[in-house]
C-alpha cells in the first residue's frame, strides 16, 4: 500500500463509526472510538514507520482524531444533520427548478426531461422505462447530477474569470463562489455535496498556498460530511460516488499511461475514466444488480461530451427560467438534441444482451468482482508482463462468464414446461404470470423494465393474452409499458386509471386502453378463467393499496386468490366471498404486517407466494405474516430466497426454484 493510501483511514474509520446506532450505549461507543482510533495510529505507526518515516506519524495521529471526532457526532440530534442541508436548499432556486421543468413540458420527446435530470438534478419528468435503460448501460449515473456537475460549473466559471485576464487569487475566489452557488442552485444532494467539499478543499488550500493529493482530499470530504450527516454512511448513491471518485484517482492516470502506448492521448484519457471509475464501483454495483455491462465503458465515453454540454445548457436554463424566459428557452432547445442522443445511447447499448454478463449475486459476486479488478488492474499496470497479464485477465473474465453462463443453461434446463403460475424474482414487487393450457394472465410487473422482461422470456413466453395491474405503485406497474410492447397482451386491467402514476401515463401514450373492472367482474381467456373480488363498484380511496384488485383466478382446476396489496380492513371486507377451496395464496403487501389473520387461516390454501426484495428496507416479509401462514398450514415460497418460481398443479402441485425451493412440501 502507497503512502498516501493510507490516508483513507480516517474517512473509513469514520465511516464505519457513523453506522453505530445512535441507541448503542455511551460506554460501547467510546470503547469502539478509543479501540479504532488507538488501533489506527499504533497499526499505522509501526508498520510503515520504516518506510514512511514522520509522515506515517502524522497519517495515524490523523486517523486517531477523526475516529474520536466521529464518535462525537454519533451524539449529536440528527436534525442537525438536517438543518445544514437545508441552508443550501433555498425557496427561490427551488422556484428556479420548478419553472425550468414546467418550461420543459413543452419540448417534444420522452427524452427532455433529461435536461432537468442531468443538469440540476431533477429526475420527476424522466420515464421509467429510459431510466431502466440508462442504468442498463451503465448511464444510469448521468440520470441525475453528480460531483461531474460541479466540476462543469466551477471549470466554466474559473475559465471565465481567466479570460477576463483575473489574477489567481481572484480565479481561485470565483471558483470558490461557482461552487457555493452551484450548490445552492442544485439544491442538496449526496454527491453533489461531496464534490463541492472535495473541490471547496483544493480552492483553499491553493488560496492558503498548499496543494494536495487526491486521496487526502477524499479522506477529509467523506469525514467532514459524516461529520454533518452520518446517515449518508447509509446511502448507496453516496457510497458509489466516493467509490467511483476514489477510482478515478488511483487507476485512471496509471490506466491512461497503458492505454497511451497503443492509443493516440486524448482517447487514451477517455478510455481510462470511465474504466476506472467502473473498476473502483464494481463491487458495490454487483451487489446492487448482479449484471455488468461490457458495452458501458464505450457508452460513457460516447456519453461524457454530451452530458457536459447538457450541464452548461441546463444551468443556463435554471438561472433564468424564472426572469429572463427566452434565453432558458434557447438553452432548453440547444440541450435537446443532445440529451436525444443519450436517450439513444442508453436504448442501443441495453438493447443487447450480449453485452452484458450475469455475474454471481451476494457476497460471492463480491468476492469475484474484488479478484477480477485486481487482475484488471495488474494487467493494465504491469509494462513488462502486459501481455501475460492482459491474457490472465481475459481468461479468468471468460472463466467466469463461462461459469455463470453455464449453470444458467443448467439451471433453464430443469424448468418444467408445463406450468402454472410463474413468480418473477423482480426485486421489491410483484410480477405474476397465471396459465391455464395455452391462455395467459399476467398480474402486475415490477419496476424493473429489464427483470420483467427478463423473467418472461426465460419462462419462455412470447405473448400475454391479458395483463392486470392490481393497483398504480411502480413496484407493481412501473414495467407496464416495457411488458406491453414486447409481449403484446389483447387486454389490460385495472380497478382505477382516475391517477397521475407515470406508468398509466406511459401506457397512454402508447395508446393502450386500460380497462377498468370491479367486483363481479370476470375474464375468460381460453381455458384460464378469473373472478374480480374487490374492489367493488362506486368504491374509492385515498390510500392506493386499498384500491387494489383482488382476484380469484383458477388455473387448471386449482383456485389462486392474488390479494394484490389490500390491507386488514380490505381483507375482512372481502372475507365472505372467500371458502376453503383455495389452493395457492398470493400473500398481500409482500407479507406486510397489515393482514387479516382469520383470512389467511379461512382459504385453506397450503401454498403462500411472496414477491419480496432481498434486503429490503420495509422488513417484508413481517414475522406477525410469516408465523400466521405457518399456522394456517402454508409452505411460504419467498423471491428473496427462492427467485424466479415455477408452480405446477397436474397431476400435484409441485415447485421449482431457481436458488432452490423450501424443504417444507406443499
Amino acid at each position: 500500500m502507497r503512502s498516501h493510501d493510507l490516508r483513507m483511514v480516517p474517512a473509513m474509520a469514520g465511516a464505519w463509526l457513523a453506522t453505530l446506532p445512535s441507541t448503542m450505549p455511551m460506554w460501547v461507543v467510546v470503547a469502539c472510538t478509543v479501540g479504532a482510533a488507538c488501533g489506527a495510529a499504533v497499526g499505522l505507526m509501526t508498520r510503515e514507520r520504516a518506510r514512511l518515516g514522520a509522515t506515517a506519524e502524522r497519517v495515524g495521529l490523523g486517523a486517531a482524531l477523526a475516529a474520536l471526532v466521529g464518535a462525537r457526532v454519533l451524539w449529536f440530534p440528527q436534525w442537525r444533520g438536517d438543518a445544514v442541508w437545508q441552508l443550501i436548499d433555498w425557496p427561490v432556486a427551488q422556484q428556479w427548478r420548478a419553472d425550468f421543468v414546467n418550461l420543459l413540458e413543452g419540448l417534444p420527446g420522452s427524452a427532455t426531461g433529461l435536461i432537468a435530470g442531468m443538469s440540476v438534478g431533477e429526475t420527476g419528468s424522466i420515464p421509467a422505462s429510459l431510466t431502466e435503460a440508462m442504468n442498463a448501460s451503465s448511464l444510469g449515473h448521468l440520470t441525475a447530477v453528480s460531483g461531474s456537475n460541479c466540476v462543469i460549473a466551477v471549470a466554466l466559471v474559473v475559465g471565465l474569470a481567466s479570460m477576463c485576464g483575473m489574477s489567481r487569487r481572484a480565479r481561485l475566489i470565483s471558483g470558490v463562489a461557482a461552487v457555493l452557488g452551484f450548490c445552492v442552485v442544485v439544491g442538496y444532494e449526496p454527491t453533489v455535496v461531496r464534490a463541492a467539499v472535495m473541490v471547496l478543499l483544493v480552492l483553499l488550500g491553493r488560496l492558503l498556498g498548499r496543494d494536495a493529493s487526491g486521496i487526502p482530499i477524499v479522506s477529509a470530504a467523506v469525514t467532514i460530511l459524516l461529520l454533518l450527516d452520518p446517515e449518508l454512511g447509509t446511502q448507496v448513491s453516496f457510497a458509489l460516488s466516493v467509490a467511483a471518485t476514489s477510482g478515478l484517482i488511483l487507476w485512471s492516470r496509471p490506466l491512461a499511461e497503458a492505454c497511451a502506448a497503443r492509443l493516440p492521448r486524448p482517447l487514451a484519457d477517455a478510455v481510462a475514466i470511465p474504466i476506472a471509475a467502473q473498476v473502483g464501483c464494481l463491487p458495490l454495483l454487483v451487489l446492487l444488480d448482479a449484471r455488468v455491462s461490457l458495452g458501458g465503458v464505450v457508452a460513457n465515453i460516447l456519453a461524457a461530451p454530451l452530458a457536459g454540454m447538457v450541464t452548461v445548457c441546463g444551468l443556463i436554463g435554471t438561472l433564468c427560467a424564472s426572469w429572463m424566459v427566452p434565453v432558458a428557452v434557447a438553452s432548453a432547445w440547444l440541450a435537446w438534441p443532445v440529451v436525444h442522443a443519450v436517450a439513444w445511447l442508453a436504448e442501443t447499448f441495453s438493447a443487447h444482451p450480449l453485452l452484458t454478463v450475469v455475474w454471481p449475486a451476494g457476497t460471492p459476486g463480491v468476492v469475484l468482482a474484488l479478484g477480477v479488478t485486481a487482475v484488471c488492474v495488474t494487467a493494465a499496470l504491469l509494462a513488462r508482463l502486459r501481455t501475460v497479464a492482459v491474457f490472465v485477465a481475459v481468461g479468468v473474465l471468460v472463466s467466469v462468464t463461462a461459469v455463470e453462463t453455464g449453470s444458467r443453461i443448467g439451471l433453464s434446463a430443469t424448468m418444467p414446461t408445463e406450468w402454472a403460475v410463474l413468480v418473477c424474482d423482480v426485486g421489491q414487487g410483484d410480477a405474476f404470470v397465471y396459465r391455464s393450457g395455452e391462455a395467459t394472465l399476467m398480474v402486475d410487473v415490477g419496476q424493473s423494465d429489464q427483470l420483467a422482461v427478463d423473467c418472461l422470456d426465460r419462462a419462455g413466453i412470447e405473448r400475454l393474452d391479458a395483463l392486470a395491474l392490481t393497483h398504480w405503485d411502480a413496484d407493481h406497474a412501473g414495467a407496464s409499458a416495457a411488458v406491453v410492447t414486447q409481449f403484446d397482451p389483447g387486454t389490460v386491467l385495472a380497478s382505477h386509471t382516475d391517477t397521475t402514476a407515470s406508468s398509466l401515463q406511459e401506457l397512454r401514450e402508447l395508446g393502450v386502453e386500460v380497462e377498468v373492472v370491479r367486483a363481479g367482474d370476470s375474464l375468460r381467456v381460453g381455458e384460464l378463467r378469473a373472478e374480480v373480488l374487490w374492489p367493488p363498484e362506486g368504491y374509492a380511496s385515498t390510500v392506493e393499496n386499498d384500491m387494489s384488485l383482488v382476484m380469484r383466478i383458477d388455473v387448471s382446476g386449482v383456485q389462486v386468490l392474488a390479494l394484490g396489496d389490500v390491507g386488514q380492513d380490505v381483507q375482512q371486507r372481502v372475507l365472505p366471498d372467500i371458502d376453503q377451496t383455495v389452493g395457492i395464496l398470493k400473500v398481500a403487501h409482500h407479507g406486510s404486517a397489515d393482514f387479516s389473520e382469520l383470512l389467511y387461516a379461512r382459504t385453506g390454501a397450503r401454498l403462500a407466494l411472496i414477491g419480496v426484495g432481498q434486503g429490503n428496507s420495509y422488513g417484508h416479509p413481517t414475522t406477525s405474516a410469516v408465523d400466521a401462514l405457518r399456522a394456517a398450514g402454508m409452505t411460504i415460497v419467498r423471491t428473496d430466497e427462492s427467485g424466479m418460481v415455477l408452480v405446477s398443479v397436474v397431476p400435484s402441485v409441485t415447485l421449482w426454484c431457481e436458488k432452490g425451493c423450501p424443504q417444507s412440501g406443499v
